[in-house]
């Protein structure tokens, strides 16, 4: 007990989201888990529609990777750090959720948000996935008499085409931080790791 309040005494919460480690820093929301953006009841015929009989868990996993790991390329560090911490916050509320708004050119906008894009990235990692399950005598693919199984290029096919998806919808979120840069100091699009619609996975 006492080592644990000299460790958070030495290794403070600082005012961006991350605690300090020597000459390093480490997200502080780390080892507590990300807190989840989106979850099962998201997907919908309005959003992206996935059978009710998907695996709760392995979806959940696979929108975790997708958030730590697409979404925090999108939006860098810092702006990730305060959407996981203050999701609630009422400018990142329409961030994550959608928006209507002029543009710098006196064009009305209406924006999607980032949760759609997320969404598309989540299902892109689990359709990979999904096939595979480890067991205690190793890695297997699932069979179902009722179905035909896919192929390892179809599977890529499908992937490639929903991380395409969330790409496009990503560049209106580059374009409503870039149009809100006063409401988002935390964001510089050179930060940006998502690169366009094109990117693909490959299984």
């Amino acid at each position: 007990k006492q080592g644990t309040e000299v460790e958070r005494t030495s290794n403070p919460v600082r005012a961006d989201g991350f605690a300090s480690f020597g000459n390093c820093k480490r997200n502080a929301y780390t080892n507590r888990g990300l807190k989840m953006l989106i979850d099962k009841s998201y997907f919908t015929s309005e959003t992206i529609y996935i059978p009710e009989s998907v695996d709760e868990e392995r979806l959940n996993a696979s929108i975790r990777e997708a958030q730590d790991d697409d979404l925090r390329k999108g939006l860098g560090e810092k702006l990730f750090a305060d959407v996981i911490i203050n999701p609630t916050d009422p400018r990142n509320v329409l961030l994550l959720d959608g928006d209507t708004y002029t543009d710098s050119s006196g064009d009305a906008i209406i924006f999607s948000g980032a949760r759609i894009a997320l969404a598309y990235w989540s299902v892109a990692k689990f359709v990979r996935k999904n096939q595979i399950t480890i067991t205690s005598h190793g890695v297997v693919k699932k069979q179902s008499q009722h179905s035909e199984q896919a192929s390892a290029e179809e599977i890529s096919i499908l992937s490639n085409s929903l991380k395409a998806q969330g790409n496009s919808y990503f560049e209106q979120v580059k374009k409503y931080l870039c149009e809100k840069s006063s409401e988002f100091p935390e964001y510089n699009e050179g930060d940006s790791r998502i690169s366009g619609p094109v990117n693909s996975y490959s299984i």
